[in-house]
């Protein structure tokens, strides 16, 4: 089923209250930004109760200017938006690590500020995957390789639905309504071994549907 913003609608519904804060992590990357634009075309909320936090890794130079045109292209409530520099050294086999423990922890942080439990990611079924092998390659136990994503952190709900799409299916609906984002080129760097298996699926995948 092609992703839709009536299928997005039925999700909110079915989950949470017009009447609720939300929380959500931009990247400015083609999920997070057509995560944005779903919830914002909802109209489901109220536009004073949907905050927003951007995360500066400071890996890069041009990422606190993409995180400025974003706001200013999409028109973001600036009273609204949270921009959180991290500094987490510069040791590659240890980065993405320390990343997202510190995002999930500064979340936890701001969303007690703002008196909100719920969080909305951009990971999509492709993450999934990554995941998934990632822990395989660590060697996860059961219980990790079953908990890839969970739906709770601490007393926050966390929010993916976009899990059930792949990013094709994501590059589709983003082109479809016109959608402007930025690609961050650590992505593509094979410094981290995330990347290494996500280029490891992607090669994959293009040689099973050829």
């Amino acid at each position: 089923m092609p992703l839709n913003q009536n299928q997005f609608l039925k999700y909110l519904q079915k989950n949470l209250s017009p009447k609720q804060k939300i929380l959500i992590s931009i990247s400015c990357g083609i999920d997070s930004t057509v995560l944005y634009d779903l919830i914002n075309k909802s109209q489901f909320f109220d536009l004073k109760n949907i905050f927003y936090i951007f995360f500066d890794h400071q890996k890069r130079v041009e990422g606190k200017y993409e995180i400025e045109k974003f706001i200013n292209y999409y028109g973001l409530n600036k009273k609204n938006i949270f921009i959180k520099k991290l500094k987490l050294g510069k040791k590659e086999t240890s980065f993405q690590s320390k990343a997202r423990n510190a995002r999930y922890n500064y979340i936890l942080k701001l969303s007690k500020l703002l008196s909100t439990n719920e969080v909305f990611l951009g990971h999509h079924f492709d993450d999934f995957k990554e995941s998934y092998f990632l822990r395989k390659i660590q060697s996860s136990n059961a219980l990790g390789l079953s908990n890839v994503f969970n739906e709770k952190f601490d007393k926050l709900n966390m929010h993916r639905p976009l899990k059930t799409y792949t990013k094709k299916q994501i590059k589709v609906y983003a082109r479809k309504n016109k959608l402007i984002w930025f690609e961050d080129r650590s992505n593509f760097e094979l410094d981290y071994t995330r990347n290494k298996v996500r280029s490891y699926l992607s090669s994959n995948s293009k040689i099973s549907q050829s």
